[in-house]
């Protein structure tokens, strides 16, 4: 494993202007509403470590119980199945919901048809606006076990009728999908439009160089997703113990509780339905410190490595314009460097020389030396004093990493040509075979 031991510094604050201050103005009736909605009722939160009786109020003299909301939780017999019903439902639609959506926006973006893949986009977003009371019942007319389409065609097959909601070994499966049809158009909208900033022109130095839609979709198209993507898994592990109440709600029943019932059904059933409000408190609080740590850990995954303590090591970094010419053969080599101090760039790559093209087009690419700032590509190190004293206390917390090697330029501070790179690589994976023989 492979990890940068320094990473750039924090970008500086930017002024606003004053064009933008109406669009943050916008944001206020957003943050009121969270407030109210979010942040007021987090004062019912004692309710969990009392025995609390409305009548006297949320302020009231309630008897303080401590603890025993929570003891009583965790000792009724089907709150851990509750628990596995909930983490088994949330991590497969958040899983479900970044992969279907990737795959979706990838194959949409094969299709030239502007008015076709636009079409589809409406389609398959459509249901997103729906609400579960509306797609419930959809759901439920189309996999009716009497007249539904779903065991109509099942039939007409030669298979029995599934009641797919009212069977535990299928309620759970249906559930997820169900969930994943509804949703996966919102995520598939954004991918494409991450899809739609990659630089049209990577596609044509590839296409160029001979490379087919496969190894396209492999080294731009995801590559160019990958902080979308990431922004879109961290988002979505705070909802691990989230699996949908009004989903849920409207789908399930007593029958299919043993695969069907999750936390905020439990809940409603214990608060509302029960009148056992401080055992429904103390539910909620642990849903929600368990999503808060799962939060907080996704974003310090999510941060860069040593999180800066030390300071930012500088670097030297390249500026690229590629340019498609048209004719079969520019300079005859892949690289042609550049001393003169009256030429601006320090060099020409002929991408198709790589690859031995044969094309009739070819594409370059002049680098220009360029500052360094935080957000460009680390090319060269700076080796000076200052520098080389700051990397050796990176280099130190990185000795105390027992799990992590790191390599390569941003891992040791210097510039290597790629076969120093590999043979670096190799004689690092020799090395730790031989500490785990001793």
């Amino acid at each position: 494993m492979t990890q940068k031991a320094v990473v750039n510094s924090p970008k500086k604050r930017r002024k606003i202007s004053g064009y933008e201050i109406p669009l943050h103005l916008m944001l206020i009736p957003g943050i009121i509403i969270i407030f109210i909605f979010h942040y007021v009722p987090l004062g019912g939160l004692i309710i969990a470590f009392q025995r609390f009786i409305p009548a006297k109020g949320l302020f009231g003299n309630q008897k303080w119980v401590g603890l025993q909301n929570f003891q009583y939780i965790f000792s009724m017999p089907n709150t851990m199945n509750v628990l596995r019903n909930t983490v088994t439902i949330a991590v497969a639609k958040i899983v479900l919901g970044l992969v279907i959506p990737i795959t979706v926006a990838l194959m949409l973006n094969e299709l030239q048809l502007t008015k076709v893949k636009r079409s589809i986009q409406t389609i398959i977003y459509f249901p997103h606006f729906l609400s579960w009371i509306i797609f419930g019942s959809i759901i439920m007319d189309l996999l009716s076990p009497q007249n539904g389409i779903i065991n109509k065609l099942l039939n007409l097959l030669g298979h029995e009728s599934i009641y797919f909601l009212g069977d535990n070994k299928y309620f759970q499966q249906t559930i997820i999908w169900t969930d994943v049809w509804k949703n996966f158009g919102y995520g598939t909208v954004v991918y494409m439009a991450s899809i739609t900033s990659i630089d049209p022109s990577l596609y044509e130095a590839a296409a160029i160089g001979g490379a087919n839609r496969w190894k396209q979709t492999w080294h731009i198209t995801l590559p160019g997703m990958r902080m979308i993507i990431v922004l879109m898994m961290v988002l979505s592990l705070g909802n691990v113990l989230n699996a949908g109440f009004d989903q849920v709600y409207n789908m399930y029943s007593p029958i299919v509780y043993e695969t069907g019932d999750i936390i905020d059904t439990m809940v409603y059933r214990l608060g509302l339905e029960n009148a056992k409000y401080g055992p429904a408190a103390a539910v909620s609080i642990f849903k929600s410190v368990v999503s808060m740590l799962f939060i907080s850990v996704s974003y310090y995954v999510a941060d860069r490595f040593f999180d800066y303590r030390y300071g930012p090591l500088e670097y030297r970094t390249l500026r690229f314009e590629t340019e498609v010419l048209d004719m079969a053969n520019f300079q005859g080599n892949a690289v042609v460097n550049y001393t003169s101090s009256e030429v601006p760039f320090t060099r020409i790559i002929e991408h198709k020389h790589f690859e031995f093209g044969r094309q009739e087009k070819t594409v370059i690419s002049r680098e220009y030396p360029s500052a360094w700032k935080s957000g460009d590509e680390p090319y060269y190190p700076v080796n000076d004093e200052k520098n080389e004293t700051l990397y050796a206390k990176y280099a130190d917390l990185a000795r105390k990493e027992a799990s992590v090697i790191f390599g390569g330029r941003l891992g040791t501070y210097k510039y290597y040509d790629m076969h120093h790179v590999i043979g670096r690589a190799l004689e690092t994976v020799r090395q730790e075979e031989e500490e785990q023989r001793k």
